[in-house]
């Protein structure tokens, strides 16, 4: 239980900060190539969006398999209710987390930044 709440306010903080991240980073990039490529971005976007879906599939396969998990059965051994937390809980919190590090050594744009982007896309008209 412990693990679901903490994933959902991992999920929930991702699905909050996605929407001006993304902005920040489409206007810093149409300032950088001059022209708008926002359907560009979006279409890398949703594609990276609809890979972690089969990868997801991919995870929950692998994860039963080695576990031996059962769809037929009412109660499950206690392999394959560790592979459920497992593919559940703790892959996404990995993943999250790794995730978060990569934003923090990638993302550079701050408050006085965007700011500048901004004047910038002003300027140019875009």
């Amino acid at each position: 239980m412990i693990c679901c709440i903490l994933l959902g306010i991992g999920g929930g903080a991702l699905r909050i900060g996605r929407n001006p991240v993304l902005a920040d980073t489409i206007d810093e990039a149409t300032v950088k190539s001059g022209q708008h490529i926002e359907g560009a971005l979006m279409g890398v976007y949703t594609f990276f969006n609809k890979f972690s879906l089969i990868a997801q599939g991919l995870i929950f396969v692998f994860v039963h398999e080695l576990t031996g998990f059962d769809p037929n059965l009412t109660t499950q051994t206690e392999l394959a209710n560790f592979g459920i937390l497992l593919h559940t809980a703790f892959i996404p919190m990995i993943l999250t987390f790794i995730g978060f590090i990569i934003f923090v050594k990638v993302y550079n744009l701050t408050p006085e930044k965007t700011q500048k982007i901004k004047e910038q896309l002003q300027k140019l008209k875009l």
